[in-house]
C-alpha cells in the first residue's frame, strides 16, 4: 500500500510479506493477529511510527513472527497496534 497526502485506516489480518509506505498525513494501523506473529521492519522519514504505544527506532526489527511488514514513513505518524 502506498498513500499519499491525507489518513489512512487499515483494520486488517496481513499475511506473507506486506509493504506499506506513508506520504504526507496519519497511518493507523489495526492488525489482527498476535504480536509474535509478525515481524515489523520501521523505515522512519521525517514523522513516528508507534508500535503498540512505543515510538520505534528506523531500521530495527521488531518481532520475528512469519509475516513481516516493511514500513516506510515519510511526514506524520505512523500507528500500528496489535490485536
Amino acid at each position: 500500500m502506498d498513500s499519499g497526502v491525507g489518513e489512512t485506516i487499515i483494520r486488517a489480518i496481513l499475511t506473507g510479506k506486506s509493504t506499506i509506505s506513508g506520504g504526507v498525513g496519519k497511518i493507523e494501523l489495526d492488525i489482527h493477529g498476535y504480536a509474535r506473529d509478525y515481524s515489523i521492519k520501521p523505515s522512519i522519514g521525517i514523522g513516528t511510527i508507534i508500535l503498540n504505544g512505543k515510538k520505534c527506532v528506523s531500521d530495527e526489527t521488531y518481532g520475528d513472527g512469519d509475516y513481516s511488514i516493511k514500513i516506510d514513513g515519510g511526514i506524520g505518524e505512523i500507528s500500528i497496534k496489535t490485536k
